[in-house]
């Protein structure tokens, strides 16, 4: 693999807007170190990280392609913000409601061991909750 490192950022920005795949991954490693404090500043599972990982990677190619040089901006910035904008985007999409279940899921055999999943306090559900689990069984 031929190395790009003479390359500017700039140059590498407008080649991938181009269509030049190869050079999006010398993007991505020149913008690892942004992507991971993006990451880092989310509370999530790890493998929920490398799903947002996916999105941030978006977002970067998103920014490739959509950056304007003529606004005068720099693109590491351009860049943060729609990494960040995917990520967070990502997050809601998770979080929503309809995904609820997603989120949430357990195996069979926890919801039958478990008395009550939805971790009920109070004591006469739990013991209808264990009944109708001695029923299935």
């Amino acid at each position: 693999m031929p190395s790009y490192t003479d390359l500017s950022t700039q140059e590498i920005v407008k080649a991938v807007s181009e269509g030049n795949q190869k050079l999006f991954f010398e993007l991505s490693s020149r913008h690892e170190g942004m992507i991971k404090d993006i990451l880092n500043t989310v509370d999530i599972t790890l493998s929920e990280k490398d799903d947002l990982y996916q999105e941030a990677l978006i977002g970067l190619y998103k920014a490739a392609i959509t950056f304007d040089p003529s606004r005068e901006t720099a693109f590491s910035t351009y860049a943060y913000l729609c990494i960040k904008h995917s990520v967070y985007s990502a997050l809601r999409a998770y979080f929503s409601k309809k995904n609820y279940p997603v989120r949430i899921g357990s195996s069979l055999d926890d919801l039958l061991t478990s008395p009550c999943p939805d971790l009920c306090t109070e004591p006469e559900k739990v013991f209808i909750e264990k009944e109708n689990i001695r029923l299935i069984k």
